[in-house]
């Protein structure tokens, strides 16, 4: 669940984040972010709303076919402000609760759903440095996490809860584009913690908790400037994928609990 925990802040990251030098744009931060999203393939699609100190990024959509025709996969994201600063820094502002939705239409088998509301307090992000090369410095003093909406095909709704926070959160991250797009970063993270609860039917039932403390936590991903097929990464590799981490966490623990027949 440790590697559950290190996905959620990678999702708050990059749904937050990103690194700080000279003067930048709200263009130039978009299209560096744009720049990075095309290299996963989806087809982003986003309306953008020019504004008099930025833009308005509206709400991202980034579909892909299964393999073999076997469906479609969906990720929906929620939109964010790029507000242009007298400093020549760009913010990137966030909702008060950021939802990132997953959506399968499997063929022959039905929907498969969910969505993540991340909700940070004191979240700021700055962007900074040179139009192709920009740098994201960004802080929290808390992140919560909570699944929610969850379908499984044709199946009943299932009854799983899953919740969590994440707390002192900051970190940097840098998106360079040219020939290949480069992303690193660096992240800290204070005390969190993951709650699941599930009931399978009316005879059983579960509950997993894990704590962590003083996670610290780095990477590196070289990526194709013309999108790789994110279920092909063979391919991928072969055109330049690179990814690169490490990390380390100071402390952990976690229980799990399952009942039978009440």
């Amino acid at each position: 669940m440790s590697r559950f925990i290190q996905v959620t802040c990678a999702v708050a990251a990059f749904a937050f984040c990103t690194p700080v030098h000279a003067d930048v744009t709200a263009n130039d931060v978009w299209e560096n972010i744009e720049a990075y999203l095309d290299t996963f393939g989806g087809a982003p699609e986003v309306a953008i709303k020019v504004e008099n100190d930025g833009l308005d990024v509206r709400e991202i959509k980034m579909s892909w076919d299964l393999p073999r025709d076997s469906g479609t996969l969906t990720m929906v994201q929620s939109g964010f402000a790029l507000v242009e600063n007298a400093d020549g820094t760009v913010d990137v502002q966030y909702p008060a609760t950021q939802s990132v939705t997953f959506h399968a239409d499997i063929t022959g088998e039905g929907t498969y759903a969910g969505t993540i509301d991340l909700m940070p307090a004191n979240m700021k992000i700055t962007a900074s440095g040179i139009p192709g090369n920009i740098d994201y410095a960004y802080s929290a003093d808390q992140v919560d996490f909570a699944l929610r909406d969850v379908e499984f095909a044709d199946q009943p709704a299932p009854d799983v809860m899953v919740k969590g926070f994440g707390k002192d959160l900051s970190g940097t991250a840098n998106i360079r584009a040219d020939r290949m797009v480069t992303v690193s970063g660096n992240l800290l993270l204070g005390e969190n913690q993951v709650d699941v609860n599930s009931q399978t039917d009316a005879r059983s039932k579960s509950t997993y908790a894990s704590t962590a403390a003083g996670l610290s936590a780095s990477h590196e991903m070289v990526l194709p400037r013309d999108g790789i097929e994110i279920f092909n990464l063979a391919d991928a590799m072969q055109r330049g994928l690179k990814i690169s981490g490490d990390s380390t966490l100071q402390e952990y623990s976690s229980e799990q609990v399952l009942t039978l027949d009440g």
